[in-house]
Parts: C-alpha cells; sequence; structure tokens
C-alpha cells in the first residue's frame, strides 16, 4: 500500500498568498476512501458466498449420513426378522427330528 508524504508547509508564504490555499489531496482520499470500501464489500461478499458454500455442503453431509443410518437400520431390521424366521426354521427341524427318531425308535421296539 503507498504512503504518502505529508509536504512541508511554508505558512509563512503561504498567508503572504492573496488567496492562500492548502492541497488537501481530497480527490486522493475519497479514490482511497472507494477502494477500501470496495475491498470490505468483496470481503463480505466473500465471506457470505463461503459460508453458504459451507452450510449447502454441512446439510449435504448431514442427508447423506441420515440416509446411511436409515439404510443400516433398515438393514437391522431385516436382519432381526430373517433371524426369527431361521430360529423358527430350526426349531421345526428339531422338532421333526425328534419326530422321526422316535418312530424309529418306535420300529424299532416293534421287531
Amino acid at each position: 500500500m503507498a504512503t504518502f508524504r505529508v509536504p512541508q508547509i511554508d505558512l509563512a508564504s503561504l498567508l503572504s498568498e492573496p488567496n492562500p490555499m492548502i492541497d488537501l489531496r481530497i480527490t486522493s482520499y475519497e479514490h482511497s476512501a472507494r477502494n477500501f470500501l470496495k475491498a470490505v464489500t468483496n470481503y463480505k461478499s466473500r465471506s457470505i458466498a463461503t459460508l453458504a458454500h459451507k452450510r449447502k455442503q454441512e446439510m449435504a453431509e448431514r442427508k447423506k449420513n441420515e440416509d446411511k443410518a436409515k439404510t443400516v437400520e433398515e438393514d437391522i431390521q431385516m436382519c432381526k426378522i430373517r433371524e426369527v424366521e431361521l430360529v423358527t426354521r430350526m426349531s421345526r427341524s428339531r422338532f421333526t427330528l425328534s419326530l422321526r427318531r422316535l418312530v424309529v425308535l418306535g420300529l424299532c421296539s416293534l421287531n
């Protein structure tokens, strides 16, 4: 950033003029102020855009995680149902096996 040197003013010679004026460099100040405000506005806009982008990414990630959790929960429920079905089938198989053994033992005792 450029720094401005304040020029030395000879007050005596300035006051001896009929219409004394000191150049306050208002146009350069206004230009500098406009550039500063533009930079602040750009920074604010970029910050808002960055925050909005991050929020959008986080919401997408949250939705993805929620969908994944839902899928896992559904898989767990399906596995529980299959487990109950398998246990039921296994107990039926044991029951029929026991009946067959009894039938075989009954036939063997008849001989």
